[in-house]
């Protein structure tokens, strides 16, 4: 009874129609994948061929080439087949190398997530930090720097604060490490590369969340008290915006970072899924980009569902409001 009662209070079926939503957003979401890859311009068949011929193919190889590959199949079962073999973790092989895409992908996604992982501690520590920072001091020359910094960062493009990094860190001063993965010393300007604008998201998001609660009056009737803004900011209303800021920075991980990560790692030279995803885009190796597409929706959809979660748990007026809809 008391599994029941749990698996039937209005939050616990938000979040198990919330996760059916998702399921069904991720079926469609490879249809669109198959059908885009699928349906996109050039002869593949024709590049293997060559690639294997070592120049010229003919007819009769081109088509040898398309049947091996199983190009000849009408779209529907190809779908079925690419799906069902995905779901049992193979990916197919790979045009470009003719090697299985399955081990690729794990040795890739190392570097992939190192970035990801020190790109969402970068993004969430500064831009939490600059925020609170502002709203310890609102309207002063802090606030306002930190205001016109964000509106910069989040202007400027990816490749080319890449680029002013590696001329100045790299080139100038000489004292980071520009290409490669080579260790702790080589991760930091790929990180800041990739972080800052989601940085600067969340500072902004989470400054006017943090001048929201100010506003409100239990913050009026702590500082009749004695408290000091700064210990009201820190202390009592970052609590209250935690969750939507955790949302909103899992949301700048899923649609900005992710996709960035093939900017980032062309940049600076890194063997992760966004470089292998853009040499399979030049090569026009299906299997690859359908696998690494894959992967990246899924991850998204995941990061939503997972901001989502977090958000109705950690809120009590969300749960208030879930409560309220279900009674």
């Amino acid at each position: 009874m008391k599994l029941w009662a749990v698996l039937t209070e209005p939050v616990t079926l938000r979040l198990a129609r919330r996760a059916a939503l998702t399921g069904i957003s991720l079926v469609f979401a490879t249809v669109l994948i198959f059908a885009l890859i699928q349906l996109a311009p050039g002869h593949v068949e024709r590049l293997v061929a060559e690639q294997q011929a070592g120049g010229a193919a003919t007819t009769k190889t081109v088509e040898a080439v398309r049947r091996e590959l199983g190009l000849d199949k009408p779209y529907p079962e190809r779908y079925l087949l690419w799906l069902g073999n995905s779901l049992h973790g193979d990916l197919g092989i790979s045009f470009r190398t003719g090697h299985p895409i399955a081990p690729d992908l794990v040795d890739r996604s190392r570097h992939t997530l190192i970035l990801l992982l020190l790109g969402t501690i970068f993004a969430g520590a500064v831009g939490v930090g600059s925020a609170l920072f502002a709203a310890a001091r609102p309207y002063g020359l802090v606030d306002r720097t930190i205001r016109a910094f964000s509106i910069g960062a989040v202007s400027v493009p990816m490749f080319y604060l890449g680029a002013v990094l590696i001329l100045v860190f790299g080139l100038k001063l000489g004292i980071l490490p520009i290409l490669g993965d080579t260790g702790p010393v080589s991760w930091i300007l790929p990180t800041i590369a990739l972080g800052l604008a989601p940085a600067a998201v969340v500072s902004m998001f989470a400054r006017v969340l943090l001048e929201r609660e100010i506003s409100n009056p239990y913050v009026v009737t702590a500082r009749s008290r004695g408290a000091t803004r700064s210990r009201i900011v820190f202390r009592e209303t970052l609590p209250n915006i935690a969750p939507q800021t955790i949302s909103t920075l899992l949301t700048q991980v899923g649609f900005s970072m992710l996709p960035g990560t093939i900017v980032a790692e062309t940049v600076f030279a890194w063997n992760g899924l966004g470089n292998y995803f853009l040499q399979a885009v030049l090569f026009r190796d299906f299997p690859v980009m359908q696998a690494v597409l894959l992967i990246f929706v899924a991850v998204v959809i995941g990061l939503n569902l997972l901001a989502d979660a977090l958000q109705t748990l950690a809120d009590p007026r969300q749960r208030l409001a879930s409560n309220r809809a279900a009674g």
